[in-house]
């Protein structure tokens, strides 16, 4: 999928699920999804620095009335884990994070292997875990991502990966 549309599927699902509010780091993967964002008239992006950040700037929006979305990296993912527990599963807060899955059978490249390994190890008990690839990512899907971390009232991680038909 091209990255204006898989900007165009994204944005439709936080359009419809209530999102006005996303923050995140950038990623080539979620390229065009960020410079739609920053255009976009309803849903405000927040640029931050480093992943935490994100996660705070999700947490005070929700604090605030306001439905939040957050997009990182596996690696970034990685170096926020303390913050995950500390703040968005220990009071339960609702947001869902879209996660570019580096180093996967389609994204090769050797600095990219060992984040895809450490974030499958997050698979489990604790953390909730969705996948879809680029190319296969729907309006459907995010939108009932984003509707299951209402609903279950907690974060949970949709890990968007290259698919075959993304190349390399």
């Amino acid at each position: 999928m091209d990255q204006q549309k898989f900007a165009e599927t994204a944005i439709a699902a936080f359009e419809a699920q209530g999102i006005g509010v996303v923050a995140g780091v950038p990623d080539g993967l979620f390229t065009g999804l960020i410079e739609a964002l920053c255009a976009h008239s309803t849903i405000h992006y927040v640029a931050c620095a480093r992943e935490e950040e994100c996660l705070g700037v999700a947490a005070g929006a929700l604090m605030a009335g306001q439905k939040a979305a957050v997009i990182i990296q596996n690696a970034g993912l990685l170096n926020s884990l303390g913050a995950y527990a500390t703040l968005l599963d220990r009071y339960r807060l609702p947001v869902p994070i879209l996660v570019a899955h580096r180093g996967g059978l389609f994204d090769r490249k050797a600095y990219d292997i060992e984040k895809y390994r450490a974030t499958e190890a997050l698979d489990g008990d604790y953390y909730r875990c969705f996948r879809t690839t680029h190319s296969d990512l729907s309006e459907k899907t995010v939108s009932a991502f984003i509707d299951w971390c209402r609903v279950a009232s907690q974060p949970a991680l949709l890990l968007i990966e290259k698919g075959e038909a993304d190349g390399q």
